[in-house]
């Protein structure tokens, strides 16, 4: 077992919240969200026609309490250990399964990089899990969402009907405890899950590059580019088109060496729930990503000839369908958000310290 296995129970038992502290909880008004996001089965009959839409951004300054579920910062842990004298840590660590001290030598990154990365541990998983297991917080020292376990799910039963009922295909299911305010006060929440596209898909929605080691040295050189174009041609593989209004974007031109190592969700989104007056509000802006066939429109006949040479039978585009609906509900009552590819399932339920303040 690794130092780092080992060191990941502590984390997250003595991860802290920094907004902890800082707003008196008397002055929020605190709710409970639970969230089952499904994917659609395939429909018959004709297909809605959807805009080709790259993914979008996700803003920054969203609330995201599944980032720190996936990657927990344990920094603050370690700064508050002792510094270690000459023996190293992980060796401390092997032989004891704990962590006494800490040695900022092997902690400092090279070139600045700050030690704290969760989007390149993020970028790492294949997937998330369906049922978000968090836990738990406490709303009397906090001002940021916080995960609650999965025992609290009300929803349970209506995602299990709907595996086995063969209708829909869960994404994502949890529940978390948030304080709620006006519409102007932006607090918006950010959801993701199901599959991860970083391998094979860019944040911009085209597909990856070949990774430098994937690359043979020799390769482009051993055909002329003139006689790569006749084989795809001959193959079926190229035909030159001239744009039109209602196209998809022209293929990219990525330098792979510039790229940030991210995660790019099958699932991404916010979701807004906010007050007016003393009625509750849901605005939705989640998206769906899947991978689909394109035929890129170039604008001249140099650029296409350009993105068959780079990307040879490459033509696969990461396209988003959006949910994007504002609805006031009731608490207690589960409310639908309907998608053609997908759909939001919400419950929004008081606790003790709802009430209007």
């Amino acid at each position: 077992m690794s130092w780092l296995s080992r060191l990941l129970p502590l984390a997250l038992a003595m991860t802290v919240n920094p907004a902890m502290g800082q707003t008196n909880a008397a002055d929020l008004r605190w709710f409970e969200v639970e969230v089952l996001v499904i994917k659609q089965q395939q429909q018959d009959g004709p297909l809605e026609h959807f805009d080709w839409l790259p993914p979008g951004s996700v803003n920054a300054t969203a609330q995201d309490p599944l980032t720190g579920y996936y990657a927990p910062n344990f920094w603050a842990m370690l700064h508050a250990l002792p510094e270690c004298p000459t023996t190293n840590w992980q060796t401390i660590l092997s032989q004891s399964g704990q962590l006494p001290c800490h040695d900022w030598a092997e902690l400092n990154l090279p070139d600045g990089q700050a030690w704290y990365q969760p989007q390149q541990i993020l970028a790492s998983l294949p997937s998330a899990p369906i049922v978000i297991d968090g836990g738990g917080g406490d709303m009397t020292r906090s001002s940021a969402p916080f995960l609650m376990p999965a025992t609290t799910h009300q929803l349970t039963e209506l995602r299990q009907q709907l595996l086995r009922r063969n209708v829909a295909t869960p994404l994502l299911h949890l529940s978390y405890r948030q304080p709620v305010f006006n519409r102007a006060d932006d607090f918006q929440v950010r959801l993701f899950g199901g599959r991860n596209y970083a391998n094979e898909f860019l944040p911009s929605g085209y597909q990856r590059p070949p990774r430098p080691s994937q690359i043979e040295p020799e390769q482009s050189d051993s055909i002329d580019p003139l006689q790569q174009l006749l084989n795809l041609q001959q193959q079926g593989q190229l035909t030159f088109r001239v744009q039109q209004a209602d196209t998809p974007p022209p293929p990219a031109r990525v330098d792979f060496n510039a790229l940030v190592e991210q995660p790019v969700w099958e699932l991404d989104g916010l979701l807004h729930i906010y007050l007016v007056g003393n009625y509750l509000h849901i605005d939705s802006n989640l998206e769906l990503r899947e991978p689909q066939a394109v035929v890129f429109s170039s604008v001249s006949l140099a650029e296409q000839a350009q993105a068959a040479l780079q990307q040879g039978n490459s033509t696969i585009f990461l396209r988003r369908y959006q949910l994007d609906q504002l609805r006031r509900v009731i608490s207690h009552q589960t409310h639908y958000f309907d998608h053609p590819k997908f759909a939001l399932i919400v419950q929004i339920r008081r606790t003790e310290l709802s009430a209007r303040r």
